[in-house]
């Protein structure tokens, strides 16, 4: 591994990864101080597809990315093959949830609750989405505070 500390916040990953993908690395000694984060990427585009759709998006082997996923060091191309798809694919793929996609998704779930419940629930449910992203060291999507605008509820203690 080469020398650095690696970046935990997603900006810092993302320009690590763009400069690591613009400079190259030697074919013995490549920079592995993100291949935690590529595997929390794959881990998540997994989850949201399937190992054969995420493999075929990154272009190797439903094989080689569950020996990947399973925790294998991977080789010099399928890292340069990992980076290309996350500065592609999955640095932006947790943005994809709409103010107005939230906003449905949230009535659908509360339909039913008198008005006045409505928004307390909704308030908590806010709530746990902000602090399961800050226990989980992400940025909590834009579309939370919108909602919280929308609902006209307090925003949350920091």
């Amino acid at each position: 591994m080469t020398g650095g500390e690696t970046p935990t916040d997603p900006a810092e990953v993302r320009a690590l990864m763009a400069e690591l993908a613009r400079r190259g690395d030697s074919d013995s000694l490549p920079d592995q101080r993100l291949i935690p984060q590529l595997r929390t990427a794959v881990i998540e585009r997994v989850e949201r597809t399937s190992l054969r759709s995420a493999a075929r998006e990154i272009g190797m082997s439903p094989t080689g990315l569950k020996k990947f996923l399973d925790g294998n060091m991977p080789y010099t191309k399928t890292i340069h093959r990992l980076r290309r798809w996350y500065l592609h694919h999955a640095a932006d793929a947790r943005q994809d949830i709409s103010e107005e996609d939230a906003f449905a998704a949230l009535r659908v779930l509360v339909h039913d609750l008198p008005a006045a419940a409505q928004a307390e629930t909704i308030a908590g449910m806010l709530r746990c989405m902000e602090e399961s992203y800050g226990r989980s060291h992400r940025d909590v999507p834009a579309w939370v505070a919108e909602m919280r605008e929308r609902y006209n509820l307090p925003r949350a203690d920091p």
